[in-house]
């Protein structure tokens, strides 16, 4: 699909864009942004899209819109399904951790949560020629992806629980010595805009950063990452530090532009620097955006 009709079709989609009752929450874009998965509220999203076929002397237009009625339905599921793979259990364990076995039974009652998805919206955008419909399920209770993978979604171990706080996790400082305390993304001029789940993409379309476990207050308080208007003002973000790392994004990867794509080079010189610093994990990441 056209990116501009893409883009278009995902704009003021309930479960696409982002709102600021998303920004007090921890949501996940996913299935590339066509997916949302808020653990606050304990729900999964997806929008799927249909085309309206051209004209035909064979079917009238009450039949076009309902063959893109139920492509955009099939497309729906589809891209619930693919969400619902990137649901966090517990730490860094996600739902593709228990499909990915050879137990059926798991994959099975995963297709009937899907199959059984609460349909929010079903609309035409004739400006677009599309179809778009919104489906959702529940992550916990009955019916809902928990009971489907029998284990409780956002629940801990014993062993996490007890484990101490490291060094390198959400908010802290970054170690005493290191070379790069944080990074700077320098995104001027690509038209980046915020959102509260970015991810940061090597030019080979691997995420750099981004899919990470933060708690609701340190999403509200600080998010994910900062986004500074000026050089000055990204330079004295207290959480990057006396000496970040800045990089320049080649362009956005997504049709919504909210993640930057960065050089293989500059991916490498990230990894040998976030081995020393842990600043990825530290969230000591800022996006320089336009004015």
């Amino acid at each position: 699909m056209d990116p501009k009709l893409l883009q278009q079709a995902l704009a003021g989609a309930g479960g696409s864009t982002s709102t600021s009752s998303e920004k007090a929450a921890l949501v996940e874009a996913v299935a590339s942004g066509k997916g949302r998965i808020d653990y606050s509220q304990g729900i999964a999203r997806a929008v799927g899209l249909g085309a309206l076929p051209p004209p035909s002397t064979a079917r009238s237009r009450a039949q076009d819109t309902l063959l893109a009625r139920d492509a955009a339905r099939a497309d729906a599921l589809q891209t619930l399904t693919m969400a619902l793979q990137q649901v966090r259990v517990h730490g860094e364990s996600r739902v593709s951790s228990y499909t990915n076995t050879s137990n059926s039974g798991v994959r099975l009652k995963l297709a009937e949560v899907v199959k059984g998805a609460e349909i929010l919206e079903e609309k035409l955008l004739p400006e677009a020629g599309i179809f778009r419909v919104i489906v959702q399920v529940r992550l916990i209770g009955a019916g809902s992806v928990s009971e489907a993978i029998g284990v409780p979604i956002g629940t801990k171990t014993a062993t996490e629980q007890d484990k101490p706080r490291e060094s390198f996790t959400p908010g802290t400082a970054a170690p005493p010595g290191v070379a790069f305390t944080g990074l700077i993304v320098d995104c001027r001029g690509l038209g980046l805009k915020s959102s509260p789940c970015p991810k940061l993409w090597s030019e080979s379309d691997e995420e750099v950063f981004g899919t990470i476990s933060v708690s609701d207050e340190f999403l509200q308080d600080q998010g994910i990452v900062a986004y500074p208007r000026t050089l000055d003002e990204a330079r004295s973000a207290s959480r990057i530090g006396a000496r970040p790392l800045i990089l320049r994004a080649l362009h956005c990867h997504d049709v919504t532009l909210n993640e930057p794509v960065i050089s293989r080079a500059d991916v490498q010189r990230i990894q040998e620097a976030n081995g020393e610093s842990k600043f990825l994990e530290r969230c000591a990441v800022v996006f320089l955006v336009d004015p």
